[in-house]
C-alpha cells in the first residue's frame, strides 16, 4: 500500500476505531481526523481540539494540491488513495456566539468541507452520493425500479388520505419516522432522547388521526414477518443476517427495541442480493446496512438502506468479515488510483 486512507469519523466511533486499527495492522498508512470539532479554536482552554491547519492552491500549470495538519498528523491531499466516510458534518456556531465567532467558526467549516471535497480518490460512501440516496421516498422507488419487493408507503399531513390508505391494509399499518434524528431534552436530568421506533398503528390512534395535520406522517401496510434480515453491503461482497424478532414481543415490528436477540448466518438468495448491489452501485453508494422482511412465504421486502449503518454488533465470533472486507476494499481502491 503507497496511498494513505484517510478515516472521517468523530472521535468516539467503534466501527471507525476497527478500520483505522486493522489498516495499521496490515502496515497501511491512515489518518483520521472528526469534522465536527472546532478545529480553529486556539484558545488555550481548546487544548484537547487539534488546532488544524489547511493549505489548498490551484494554478493553470500544476493543477491543484492541498495540504492539512491536524494535532500530530500532517499529510497531502494527493497522498490519500481512499477515504472511509463515517462523518461528513462539520462545526456550527452556537446560537448566542458574537458575529466575528459565527464568521470564524463557519468559514472554518466551509474551508475543512471544500478541501476535503477536492480529495480525488475512492470515497466508502461519498457523502453526496449519500445525500441523496439517504432518503426513505428516494430508496423506495430506487427499490421499485430494481424490482425489489417494498411494502405500499403513503407520506402525508391529509387526514382523509391517511383514512383512505389505512383502511384497506388488511393486516394493519404501521408509523414510521420520516426522519433520523433523535431530540434530546436539556431539562430532563437523564437527558433522554425522544424520536420513535416504528410501530403499529392501533385503535386509540386511528381515533386521533387528525393529529396528523401537525406533520408529515409516513405509514407503510404491515407486512406479516417470519423474521427481519439485515444485509450489509460491502462493494460486490453481501452480509446477510437472520435477526430473530418474532421470539419476543417487544420486537415483533421493530427488533430495534430489544437489544439480545438471537441473530444467525442467512442465506441471501442470488438474484434478489444481485438486485440489491446494482441498487447501491447506480446510486454511487459503496456501503450501506439493508433492512428487509422475511415473510412465512419466503418473500423478501426491501425496507430502506441506511448508508452510515452500524455493523459490529453483527460480528458476533472471533472472526470479522465485514471488517476485513471494508478495510480490503478501501485498501485495493487505494492500491488501484495509484497505478
Amino acid at each position: 500500500m503507497t496511498r494513505s486512507i484517510l478515516v472521517l469519523a468523530e472521535d468516539h466511533d467503534i466501527h471507525a476505531d476497527a478500520v483505522y486499527d486493522m489498516i495499521k495492522q496490515r502496515g497501511g498508512r491512515a489518518h483520521r481526523i472528526n469534522p465536527e470539532v472546532d478545529w480553529g479554536d486556539t484558545n488555550e482552554e481548546a487544548w484537547e481540539l487539534p488546532n488544524g491547519e489547511i493549505t489548498w492552491q490551484v494554478d493553470g500549470r500544476v493543477g491543484h494540491r492541498g495540504n492539512i495538519k491536524w494535532g500530530n498528523q500532517e499529510f497531502n491531499l494527493g497522498d490519500i488513495g481512499s477515504v472511509y466516510c463515517r462523518n461528513f458534518s462539520f462545526a456550527q456556531p452556537q446560537d448566542n456566539s458574537s458575529m466575528e465567532e459565527q464568521l470564524r467558526l463557519t468559514e472554518s467549516s466551509a474551508g475543512l468541507s471544500q478541501t476535503l471535497q477536492t480529495i480525488n480518490c475512492f470515497w466508502m460512501n461519498d457523502p453526496f452520493h449519500e445525500l441523496k440516496f439517504d432518503s426513505k421516498l428516494v430508496q423506495a422507488i430506487a427499490a421499485r425500479k430494481f424490482n425489489l419487493l417494498i411494502p405500499k408507503t403513503l407520506v402525508t399531513n391529509r387526514p382523509s388520505d391517511a383514512r383512505e390508505f389505512i383502511s384497506v391494509n388488511n393486516d394493519g399499518t404501521v408509523i414510521k419516522q420520516l426522519g433520523d434524528m433523535a431530540f434530546t431534552d436539556l431539562e430532563d436530568q437523564s437527558m433522554q432522547s425522544f424520536g420513535f421506533y416504528t410501530a403499529k398503528l392501533e385503535k386509540q390512534d386511528l381515533d386521533q388521526l387528525d393529529d396528523v395535520r401537525n406533520a408529515p406522517c409516513l405509514l407503510q401496510e404491515h407486512i406479516i414477518k417470519s423474521s427481519d434480515i439485515r444485509v450489509t453491503v460491502v462493494g460486490e461482497k453481501l452480509f446477510a443476517h437472520e435477526i430473530d424478532s418474532q421470539s419476543r414481543a417487544k420486537s415483533k415490528i421493530d427488533f430495534r427495541n430489544v437489544e439480545d436477540l438471537p441473530i444467525s448466518d442467512f442465506d441471501f438468495p442470488v438474484e434478489t442480493g444481485d438486485k440489491l448491489k446494482n441498487l447501491l452501485q447506480a446510486n454511487g453508494i459503496e456501503f450501506a446496512a439493508c433492512d428487509f422482511i422475511l415473510t412465512p412465504e419466503n418473500e423478501l421486502f426491501f425496507l430502506e438502506a441506511n448508508v452510515s449503518g452500524n455493523w459490529m454488533w453483527l460480528e458476533t465470533t472471533e472472526k470479522h468479515p465485514i471488517l476485513d472486507a471494508i478495510v480490503d476494499r478501501l485498501i485495493i481502491m487505494s492500491d488501484h488510483r495509484n497505478r
